[in-house]
Parts: structure tokens; C-alpha cells; sequence
């Protein structure tokens, strides 16, 4: 049996197993076998080692086996290089196919323990310049909890000369004691962070710099425990340098890659957005015209391949620019924006409604078997628009007009069905409003017809094609006429003499009203002061003013400025607003008519009685004359109810010092019937005289009135 002089260096703990393989190798002298084995044994020194043994047999003389020649080499560091090369390889392996960053900060601790730590964490310097701990790992996983309780209780001090910003401030590597007698002995750790590093079993660490692109991103702190017993030296320093090498790269990577994504997400949601502000309204929200027609588009595709039909229904809000004019177009977005929402909630899940510019919205809606369907979304959507919408502290009453064509059955072109929808719309307004029209073939040479009308207006305006008639108004007291409302007519070069029914509306939604209204204003002053060098010297001048014209920044002095030009006495000019004007911006209306009663004007409130108004509010505002409104005057005489407002207008009126004008009395019986009840000052109507021309009107006056003065 051959023997190694093995004794001299290894302890006695390791020699019944180096004895064990002694045997081994004394049983396999006979096979003529060379032996080599690899063991991990204990030097005297308490050293644990890693030696190969290495037999081979030697011969006597008759070539028989005598015995063997045993080497033993001491294999710690290569095996040591061997591993740790394998571990690198691994961890290359595993961190090169990770993208995600909180799985590689999760690979690389999951890799240190148990391989060459018994705890790992990881600390990442935020955008303040703190060490965050993204990462950790222990051995025992029931002390991780208390791993994360001492990162908290005792953070790495930034002014400390070593320890882990030390390391990010240099940016080389530590080897350091985790507790040590005299750390105890001089105070630097108090009881309890004993107690933890104790619990912890920490003994001593390396904290290696994480480092990518010359830049310091974080470090890894690696952690010796206790029980492994194992002190770092500058050997375990260059597996974790390469450890760290690695996983900079991973995590650079990791960040580049999210910070890819976010790029890319963050284009994505850009372009979204841009394609989103192209196809929608900045205002409201809702779809604009470039996108209406693609959702039309496929509502009347989905429509042909179903065999249904598609409406759509043009809307536009009626008088929108006297809010635009009288409360400012900050009011005006507001009150888009509300339309916008309650035009949403009347339409159903699948149908589409568009803001197509201005106060002008479209809706789309696959609901439309019969025309029944859209009557009743059109019903629906003045429902919802009739309450009044609360804006700078008034209510604001709103109103549409409503347009409807039909696909396929007024047309399958998408641009002739918004077009037919349009014309609609206007016949809608044509019919006074508030109301809803469907398309017919008629409403095409309407278009046409408003649109030679348009031009036609701004020409006559050139060309000065309109003249002023007045209509006598009469006082049933003085038996004799007293005034006169300016009625404006167009004297249209191929259709004659056309009343005002006929293109006024027009004029207000161009925008031409402006300058009509100025020059029926001039007109009217005109004529005020020729007269007052005659017979007419007493005759006062009535003269409508449009709602746009009320609320326009600049009407009072524009109105202050015609007085001037003209030497015409405002004292003897009465300016007519509806009911309706009066009382949708009440604040607005006060300070303006104010603004006009300190001029000299008189104001009258035309139609009174079909509008919104109260009597708080009437008694609130500067006037000096009610005109009741002819639809009551003219019914008068059949029923008792509509008397009874005739007379109870007129007591009002009285009563607040008012002078009361009946409107459109037309025959003797209204006559007879006013006069009878002294319900009313002044009439006006056919009964007394049509509207006629300056010169009629001259004549008319000097002529007198005896079948009035007869009949009263």
C-alpha cells in the first residue's frame, strides 16, 4: 500500500477521507491504472483547498507493479478562475436576453447569491443624486424583509470618505468590514444596528460601481455572511468588478431600451394627437368637418350594405352672433361648448354629431327608417336645447334651425347630401325659425336663389335700390297722426318693390344688416329734418334696430355720430327692439338703452307679449312705449282672453307712465272696439294707412285722417 507524506499539511478533519482515497488508489495499483482525482480538503492553517492528486504505478525489475508516485498540486485559483469564468459566461447568458429593467436589476442579485454573496443589493442614483435600492437578495429569504429595514434605518451617509457614495464619487471599488471590534469600541454603530447586522449575519462586503458609457449609474453591494465564513479579498473583487461590468451593460441597455419605447410610445401618443386635433374641433371636442365626411362615409356605406338609409341633420343656432356681439365671443365658446354637450346626450350610442364651423353642428344617424325617426331626434334636440343656458350670470336662450337629408333617397354623393341637408337648414329658417325642414328638389333653387340674393343685397346697397315708406301711427286722443315707423323696401331692379319679409333675414345671417341698419338710420334722419322744415314739423320717426345691430360694441355711437352729421332731433326718434332682445341680456340691454335715453332717444318695445319678459323686468327698463303685439289686437274681437291682455297690457302701461301703440289694426271694427274700451293711445295699422312712400306720407298728414276722427 503506498502512503503520502499528505499528514504534514492537512488537518486532521480531511485525513479518514484522503486515507479513504489511499485505499482506493492501492486497489487499482494491480489494474495498472493511473489515477487522478480532485479533492477539496483542510489545510492545518484552516484554509479550505482544492488539490488534484495525481498516481502513477512504477515497476520492479520483473515488471510487476511495486508501487505508485502520487503528485499533489494545490488547484484552489484555477478552479477559482474555472468557476468564476463559468459564472461570468452564465451571467452574460442570462443579463444579454433581459430588456426589461426591473427584471435584469432582479437577474444580476439573483446571480451574487449564493454564488459569490450572501446578500446583494443594488442602488441606483435617481435624478437628485440619492441612492435608491431597486434590488435585493439574501440567502435566507426570511431576512429580506430585515435587509430592507436596515437600508432604511441607516442609508449610506453622502458625506461619509467610504461606503457607497464614496464609491460612486471615485468610482473605484471597496473591500470593507461589515462590524469589527473596534467599530463597536469607538461608537460608530449603535445597539440596535448591531442587533440587525448581527440578525443579518453580515461579515464583510465589496461595493462595486456601476458603470456604462464613463458614466457612474449606481452600485452593487455584495455581502459575506457569517456562516459562510469567507472574508472578500481582491480575487472575489475582480469576479464582482466583472459581475458589475456586466450588469452595467445589461442595465444601460435595459435604459436605453425602455427609454426607446418611451420614445416611441410618446411618438405614437404625439401622432395620435395631431390626428386627433386635424380631425376634431379645438372647442368642443367634437369630430370637424375633414372627419364628418369620413364617418359619413362609412354611415352610408354600412347604410347600402344594410339596404337602410342614413339622415343627417344640419343645425344652426338661431341669432348665435347676437350673443357673439352682446356678451363677447368668450360667451359665444361657452355657449358652443354646452350646445356641443347636450347635442351629445340627444343623439343615440352609434349616431355622430360634428361641430361643421361656426354655430353650425351635423348629425349622422343610421336610425332613420322612416322620416318618423329623424322627427323624432329633431323634437329630441330642441328639447334639450330649450332650457336656457346660464353664462355670465344671465340665462341665455338658445334656438336651432334644423335641415335633414336622407341617403340614398336625396342623394348617394356624400358632398350633394351635406349640401341638400344645408339648403334644408334655410328653408327651416325661411319658415321663421325654431323649426325643422326635410330636403326637397325645391330647396335646391332656394339655395341658389338665397345665394343670387346675397349678392344682389350687397349690390342694392351700392347702388342705393332701397328706399324708406312710413306707416302712420295714430292718436285715438288728438284725433290726428302723430308719427310714423320707417319701414325699409327694396326697389329690386327686375322684381320690383320688395318688403323687407322678403331678404331681411338674409341680410342679418351675411352680415349686411350692419350697414343696412346705418343707412336706414341716416335715411330716416334725413327725413326727420326735411320734414321739420315743413307742415311734418311735429311728426316723429319710429325706426326698428336688428338685434345685431343692438348688441354691436359700437351701435351707440354710431347712432351718436348720425345725430351729429345730420341735425336730426333724437328727441323726436323712437328705436323699436322686440320683447325678445329686450330680455335676453337684461344687464346689457339696461346700460344700453340708458346709454341711448341720454342721447335723447325714445325707446319702444315692438311685439310685446309673445316674448320671455316679466314684469320685474319691464319695470326695470328705460322705455317710454309698449307696442302690443297684432296677433293679440287682431283676435281681440273673438276672444275674450286675448282682450283681456289688450286691456291689462294697456293698465300696465298706465301704470308705469307708458305709452301704448296697438299693432295691426286692420279694419273699422278694431276701431270702433280700441276706441270703445280706451284700451290703447295710439293705433297703427291698415285701418289707418298702408306704409306709404315720403311723399304719400307728406300728403297723407296734410290731408288728415276724417274717417278716424268719424269712426272715434
Amino acid at each position: 500500500m503506498s502512503s503520502l507524506p499528505s499528514e504534514k499539511f492537512i488537518a486532521p478533519e480531511s485525513l479518514p477521507f484522503l486515507r479513504e482515497r489511499q485505499l482506493e488508489l492501492a486497489h487499482n495499483i494491480a489494474g495498472n491504472v493511473r489515477q487522478r482525482y480532485e479533492l477539496q480538503l483542510l489545510r492545518k492553517d484552516g484554509i479550505t483547498v482544492n488539490v488534484r492528486i495525481s498516481t502513477v504505478p512504477f515497476y520492479d525489475d520483473h515488471k510487476k507493479p511495486a508501487g505508485t508516485l502520487a503528485m499533489i498540486t494545490d488547484i484552489t485559483e484555477l478552479k477559482r478562475q474555472i468557476e468564476a469564468k463559468e459564472f461570468l459566461s452564465k451571467a452574460t447568458e442570462i443579463l444579454s436576453s433581459s430588456l426589461d429593467y426591473t427584471t435584469t436589476l432582479a437577474a444580476v442579485a439573483k446571480l451574487a447569491v449564493p454564488r459569490i454573496a450572501d446578500w446583494c443589493g443594488i442602488d441606483i442614483i435617481d435624478e437628485k443624486g440619492s441612492l435608491n435600492r431597486l434590488a435585493l437578495e439574501h440567502v435566507d429569504p426570511t431576512k429580506i424583509e430585515l435587509a430592507y429595514e436596515f437600508q432604511r434605518t441607516y442609508p449610506p451617509d453622502p458625506k461619509a470618505r467610504q461606503g457607497a457614495f464614496e464609491v460612486v464619487r471615485s468610482g473605484k471599488s471597496e473591500i470593507l468590514p461589515v462590524l469589527t471590534d473596534e467599530m463597536i469600541e469607538l461608537g460608530v454603530v449603535d445597539e440596535r444596528q448591531k442587533e440587525m447586522i448581527y440578525a443579518l449575519g453580515f461579515k464583510s462586503y465589496m461595493i462595486v460601481p456601476l458603470k456604462a458609457r464613463g458614466k457612474t449609474m449606481g452600485v452593487i453591494t455584495f455581502v459575506t455572511g457569517v456562516e459562510s465564513g469567507v472574508f472578500y479579498d481582491e480575487r472575489d473583487l475582480v469576479v464582482a468588478e466583472e459581475l458589475a461590468h456586466y450588469a452595467a451593460l445589461a442595465i444601460d441597455n435595459s435604459l436605453l431600451h425602455t427609454q426607446a419605447q418611451n420614445e416611441l410610445r410618446e411618438r405614437v401618443s404625439t401622432e395620435e394627437k395631431i390626428r386627433h386635433q386635424a380631425l376634431h374641433d379645438s372647442l368642443t371636442n367634437l369630430p370637424n368637418r375633414i372627419f364628418l365626411q369620413e364617418q359619413l362615409t362609412q354611415a352610408c356605406r354600412k347604410a347600402m350594405r344594410e339596404k337602410k338609409r342614413c339622415g343627417i341633420l344640419f343645425l344652426d343656432l338661431d341669432r348665435f352672433k347676437l350673443v357673439n356681439d352682446s356678451l363677447g365671443h368668450h360667451a359665444g365658446d361657452e355657449l358652443l361648448k354646452i350646445v356641443a354637450e347636450r347635442l351629445l346626450e340627444s343623439i343615440g350610442p352609434s349616431d355622430t354629431v360634428a361641430r361643421f364651423g361656426g354655430d353650425e353642428f351635423v348629425i349622422i344617424t343610421n336610425n332613420a327608417s322612416t322620416d318618423e325617426d329623424l322627427v323624432v331626434l329633431a323634437k329630441k334636440i330642441f328639447k334639450a336645447l330649450e332650457v336656457p343656458v346660464y353664462i355670465y350670470d344671465q340665462d341665455v336662450y338658445v334656438n336651432t334651425s334644423i335641415g335633414i337629408a336622407i341617403y340614398p333617397t336625396d342623394s348617394k354623393n356624400i358632398q350633394t347630401l351635406i349640401k341638400h341637408a344645408d339648403s334644408a337648414l334655410y328653408c327651416a329658417k325661411d319658415e321663421g325659425r325654431s323649426t325643422f325642414c326635410f330636403h326637397s328638389s325645391q330647396g335646391g333653387k332656394d339655395a341658389s336663389k338665397r345665394l343670387s340674393l346675397e349678392s344682389d343685397l350687397r349690390l342694392a346697397l351700392k347702388n342705393t335700390q332701397f328706399e324708406l315708406h312710413y306707416q302712420p301711427v295714430y292718436s285715438i286722443v288728438q284725433e290726428r297722426i302723430i308719427s310714423a315707423e320707417a319701414l325699409i323696401r327694396w326697389n329690386h331692379p327686375s322684381q320690383g318693390l320688395l318688403s323687407p319679409a322678403s331678404f331681411l333675414s338674409y341680410a342679418e345671417d351675411t352680415g349686411i344688416i350692419h350697414r343696412l341698419g346705418r343707412w336706414i338710420m341716416q335715411d330716416a334722419c334725413r327725413q326727420l329734418v326735411e320734414w321739420s322744415k315743413t307742415e311734418l314739423k311735429d311728426i316723429a320717426v319710429a325706426v326698428n334696430i336688428s338685434p345685431l345691430q343692438f348688441f354691436r360694441p359700437d351701435f351707440v355711437s354710431q347712432f351718436k355720430e348720425i345725430i351729429e352729421v345730420t341735425g336730426a332731433d333724437p328727441h323726436k326718434i323712437t328705436l323699436e327692439i322686440t320683447e325678445n332682445v329686450a330680455m335676453q341680456h337684461i344687464d346689457t340691454v339696461i346700460i344700453r338703452l340708458n346709454e341711448l335715453k341720454a342721447l335723447g332717444f325714445k325707446i319702444a318695445i315692438d311685439d310685446f307679449g309673445v316674448g320671455h319678459s316679466s314684469l320685474g323686468y319691464l319695470k326695470m327698463l328705460p322705455i317710454d312705449t309698449l307696442k302690443i303685439d297684432k296677433s293679440f289686437v287682431q283676435s281681440a274681437l273673438h276672444s275674450i282672453a286675448d282682450d283681456a291682455i289688450v286691456t291689462a297690457v294697456s293698465t300696465l302701461a298706465r301704470t308705469l307712465d307708458l305709452n301704448v301703440i296697438a299693432e295691426g289694426v286692420e279694419g273699422e271694427e278694431h276701431v270702433r272696439h280700441l276706441c270703445s274700451n280706451g284700451s290703447c293711445d295710439q293705433i297703427q295699422g291698415y285701418a289707418v294707412s298702408k306704409p306709404l312712400s315720403s311723399k304719400d306720407f307728406h300728403s297723407f298728414v296734410i290731408r288728415g285722417a276724417p274717417l278716424l276722427g268719424t269712426l272715434a
